[in-house]
Order: structure tokens, then sequence, then C-alpha cells
């Protein structure tokens, strides 16, 4: 008899309501509500750089973006060791507001970056800008509250702003895509916790410092990866497929061997789809393929992310693209995998890492645990269910390999065979039967 076991993840949420405190998001932005607690660490670091609070600590995303206030976040500075203000990076989250903060995906991604000297600790008069321009992306896997993903952006300032010593700068989101994404600007406690958000005319002061990182000149990632999916939205049935070209460049005036991987994003879970190693590239050059990725018949219906990295996997990423798609309608066909097919950078989708299919491994006795890295159905224990996107849900599978954690029925019925257990997290409190 095959059993399924559904968890809501109470233990995991509650993990999270330890993790947030008193979670409080509002158009302005959203906060841990963590109490701050020096670390003793909070200095201005080389290049003029301060870090982004980590998702353990008293972390805030401040709004600054025309699509929602409007709200203009200003922070100040003073970096007398530097000559000019070449390159700016800075970190945040990519959000929509919709009574409530949820992920968003904005490429291309516009701001408008501007500088001002200092008038008695507040902004001044412009000394440098505005500079309009159209950040790179990089997706961290950083996950705040378990909900919001980190974001680092890069940018290049053309000509340099050569006011380094005691002014403010302000880095708002002007995107106008349709898409309805917000900025929110991560904050730091690395300098002398004064900041302003302006909402709507009013100079509102923020007890903590912005995150951002200036250095002088531009300095080009160490690889440049980006995909264009053949349609734009991406929208799949289950049991279909859908194409995009994917690019990978060498930016740099020296040669590079580089590592590109990608794959499927639920639910907040990255699972590979592809991996290849050690990429020869010659400075400026770059290499395109067109590909197609499988969906499996079942699939769950919803918006899911597909992205990729360059750089030395899977620990450093020098860059990122991603588009999202949406599996919706009516089953296609049988498939049962994930997986692509079709040429690669030259090198066969075959060598690809394929680590998203429902296949099991035989069964060899209860220490033989699925490996949940290459499955798609429950996973064996509550600590790694798999998540489905909506009740009721329908799959098949096997429960060979699998251990007998829980009874069939609760409490305590004595059964015997082996179980898959599934989690679910409802966006609104209901009653599910």
């Amino acid at each position: 008899m095959r059993k399924l076991v559904l968890t809501s993840l109470v233990t995991v949420l509650f993990a999270s309501t330890a993790l947030a405190g008193s979670i409080t998001p509002n158009s302005a932005g959203v906060t841990s509500g963590i109490p701050y607690e020096s670390s003793g660490n909070d200095i201005l670091q080389a290049g003029c750089c301060i870090d982004v609070v980590g998702p353990d600590d008293s972390w805030t995303f401040a709004t600054s973006d025309v699509e929602v206030g409007p709200y203009v976040v200003y922070d100040n500075y003073e970096c007398p060791d530097l000559m000019n203000f070449g390159h700016v990076q800075w970190w945040g989250l990519d959000l929509q507001w919709n009574n409530g903060w949820y992920e968003c995906t904005e490429d291309p991604m516009d701001f408008e970056i501007i500088f001002y000297d200092d008038n008695g600790n507040y902004p001044g008069n412009i000394v440098c800008g505005p500079y309009n321009v159209t950040a790179d992306v990089n997706h961290t896997a950083i996950w705040y509250a378990g909900v919001y993903e980190l974001v680092e952006y890069n940018a290049d300032l053309s000509p340099a702003c050569t006011y380094t010593a005691n002014g403010w700068v302000s880095i708002q989101g002007t995107s106008a895509y349709g898409d309805s994404c917000v900025f929110l600007w991560g904050n730091s406690f690395g300098g002398d916790m004064l900041g302003y958000q302006d909402q709507g005319g009013t100079l509102v002061p923020l007890d903590y410092d912005l995150s951002k990182c200036f250095t002088e000149g531009g300095e080009p990632p160490c690889c440049d990866v980006d995909m264009t999916p053949d349609d734009d939205p991406v929208i799949v049935p289950p049991g279909g497929s859908f194409g995009f070209t994917g690019y990978i460049g060498n930016p740099t005036a020296d040669p590079i061997v580089t590592d590109v991987w990608g794959g499927v994003i639920y639910m907040g879970n990255f699972y590979q789809q592809f991996a290849f190693n050690n990429i020869p590239l010659n400075p400026g050059q770059f290499l395109s393929a067109h590909t197609s990725q499988h969906v499996p018949g079942f699939a769950p219906q919803g918006t899911y992310i597909y992205r990729a990295y360059c750089g030395d996997r899977p620990s450093v990423k020098c860059d990122s693209a991603e588009f999202p798609f949406t599996v919706t309608g009516a089953r296609v066909s049988d498939n049962s995998e994930w997986f692509i097919e079709g040429e690669f950078f030259g090198i066969n989708s075959n060598y690809a890492t394929l680590s998203f299919t429902p296949d099991k491994a035989p069964y060899s006795g209860p220490i033989n645990k699925p490996d949940q890295g290459v499955i798609l159905q429950g996973g064996d224990t509550v600590n790694d269910a798999t998540p489905i996107g909506a009740v009721p849900y329908s799959n098949t599978g096997t429960t060979s390999g699998y251990t007998n954690d829980y009874d069939e029925v609760c409490p305590f019925t004595g059964s015997t065979s082996p179980d898959v257990v599934y989690s679910f997290v409802p966006s609104t409190s209901a009653i599910y039967e």
C-alpha cells in the first residue's frame, strides 16, 4: 500500500516566525523586527563599502522606487581615499506590492543614481548625476524570512563622480515595464546609522545605513551569462516544452575558463537542470546556443523561474540571468521527466547534469534513502518533504527505496509500508480536507 503524508510545514513556519520576529511589511518597506545588537564590526570597509545585513540579523529593506509612493532613499558617505566613484554596487530586493510584498522578476532593471553635497546632515545640492543606468543583476540565492531573495546590483558611472567626501547618494528604481516590480534597498550597520526616505515630499529619518560599495572605475564581471526565451511571456502546459537561446561570454581583457549551470526555481528551491564545466573563452568571445526545456506532465501548475549562472560552480556566481515561466492548462503528454535537449555552447545536452527528474533508484533496503536532488515525488521524511503548489494534488511514482516513517492513519495503526511526504504552504488561511 502506498501512503501519502501531507504536512503543513508547521515547524518550518515556526522557525520562520522566530527568524522574522514581527515582520512588518508596508509600502515603505519590510523589516525583520529583530532588535539590533552591535557586532563590534560596524566600520566602513576598504574601498568605501558597507555590507548588507544578513538574514539572521536585524535586517530592513526600504522602498526606493517610482512604482510605489514614489519613494526615494538617501544615505550619506565619506570616502576621502577614493579619487572618484566609477562603479557602484548595492544590494536589495525585487518585489511586488499588493497589500503585502511578493517575489517579482524585473529584467532589465533601471535605476537613477544621484550624488549630493551635505547640508547640515541632510542631502543638499546635486553634485553628480543624475545617472540613469541599467544595472547588472545577480540573484544571490540568499533568502530572508524564507521568502525574499537578496539581489546584488552593479553599475558603472560615466563620467565618474569626483565628489567623494562628506556627501549623500540616492538610488531609486525607475523601471516601468508594466510588471509593477519594486526595488527595496537593503540596510547596513557600517556607518553612522543615518539615512532618509522621501515619502511624498517628507524626509523620514532612518536609523540605519544603506548597503553600498563605491570603487574607482568600472570592473567587468568575470563572465557574462544571458538567456532569451522564444516567447514572452513563457506559458507551457504540463508535458510541454519551451525554447530559449543561451549566451555565455568573456567581458574581460584576459582569457577565462568558466562554468555555466542553471535550472528551475520553484517555491524558493533551485533544481539544477544543466551544468557545463570549464568552458574556455578568449577575451571578448561570446557563444550562443538554442535549447529546449521539457516539462513533465505531473508538474504542478503555477509560476516558476528559469535561472542560469556562470562562474566557478557551485559557490562562485559571477553573473546570473533568469526569466519566469508559467505551467498551466491541460496535460499534453505523459512525459515523466524534466530534461533539456539541443546543442548548448558546442556541448551536447547529454552532458548536462539533470537533477529535477522523477527517476527512482532501485530498492536496496531501508538504508537506501532516496536522493531528493534527483527526484520530484515525495520526500522520505517531513525534513525533506517535496513542496507542492496547490491541493488537491495528484502524482504517480514508487515507494521503492523509501522507509516506513509514518502510519497510514493517526494515531498509530501499525502500518508497515513505505511512505512519501509532501509539504504545502497555503497563501491564505483556509480549511483543507
